[in-house]
């Protein structure tokens, strides 16, 4: 996966990426380099664990971070890679039992790809991510790697600024020291993205 993942973000850095724009389609640049900043929440969340089959809690509470990464674009077809780390304090919610805080940190690495609608481009997201339970009573710190897939819908405010809403599902499973757990996970959140 490296091989393929990695190449596309070193070639955002190598290049003129706004050189290797031809805009035909909805008239507008996505091309280029982006940092942004994003704050979401769960809209629907199961946790699981082997030991206990049938037995289902929810993940809640908020979630926030950061991504990073670059588009191009070929007409009015736009592409790209981005990666994404986000940091919640949550709890695991089931009913009869008592919460579990968790502290909950997710690196996302995946591609991107969009279309040109002016100012509006709509666009899909899949890729590989990591999660982490940190000191938790319970489980200690422990991850899983997974994978995600979403659509968002980005806008953009001007020349180097846009905002987005992205609604990202996420599987993770066979968390590591002994842990059985499993989260499915589906994250809606509110991006804002200042373009270079």
């Amino acid at each position: 996966m490296n091989r393929f993942i990695l190449p596309l973000i070193a070639m955002a850095f190598t290049s003129p990426v706004h050189a290797q724009s031809s805009v035909t389609g909805g008239g507008s640049d996505w091309a280029g380099g982006y940092l942004g900043f994003q704050f979401g929440f769960p809209v629907d969340s199961s946790f699981t664990r082997d030991a206990f089959p049938g037995v289902e809690a929810e993940l809640e509470g908020t979630i926030g971070g950061a991504q990073v990464g670059f588009w191009r674009q070929n007409d009015a077809f736009v592409y790209g890679a981005e990666i994404e780390f986000l940091v919640g304090e949550q709890a695991i919610v089931q009913s009869g039992a008592a919460d579990v805080d968790v502290r909950v940190t997710t690196t996302r690495l995946g591609g991107q790809a969009g279309y040109d609608l002016g100012r509006f481009m709509p666009y899909g997201t899949l890729g590989i991510a990591r999660m982490t339970f940190q000191d938790t009573i319970g489980f200690g710190d422990t991850s899983s790697f997974g994978t995600f897939a979403g659509l968002g819908v980005a806008y953009q405010l001007g020349q180097s600024t846009s905002i987005g809403l992205e609604a990202v599902r996420q599987s993770f499973s066979n968390f590591n020291e002994g842990s059985d757990a499993n989260v499915e996970q589906t994250n809606l959140s509110v991006q804002i993205n200042f373009h270079y």
